[in-house]
């Protein structure tokens, strides 16, 4: 499959040949799927305000679980997080629990959240 191929690349430390090889395996993936593998891909570079750039145009299409996820994932792997990257993560966070109040895996992502940004009495909330 496409992503695992990405991800061999990547483990292969290719890393001058994996952007490329990854822009081009995620542009014959179908919608949403390619936006967030690319999104996933950008994050574990440190490249955070581009993997939710990535994201962006198909995150109104995703569960909010999905959104919730997308969020962890994309803040566990930054390197670095620039102010417009922490408030943008808690837009789309803020939405997915707007979405889904009582969505346990929301609840999960929103928990995972908090522990990320060190807020650790909402993590156990």
């Amino acid at each position: 499959s496409k992503p695992r191929a990405v991800a061999l690349v990547e483990r292969l430390g290719l890393d001058e040949h994996a952007e490329g090889f990854v822009r081009k395996a995620t542009a014959e993936m179908s919608s949403p799927g390619r936006e967030v593998a690319l999104a996933a891909y950008l994050a574990r570079r440190g490249r955070v305000k581009e993997a939710f750039d990535a994201a962006a145009g198909v995150r109104s299409t995703l569960p909010p679980a999905g959104v919730g996820r997308l969020v962890v994932y994309v803040m566990h792997h930054a390197r670095r997080v620039g102010a417009g990257d922490d408030k943008r993560a808690d837009e789309w966070m803020a939405d997915a629990a707007k979405q889904a109040p009582a969505d346990p895996a929301v609840l999960v992502q929103r928990g995972l959240y908090a522990d990320l940004r060190g807020e650790y009495d909402a993590a156990a909330e």
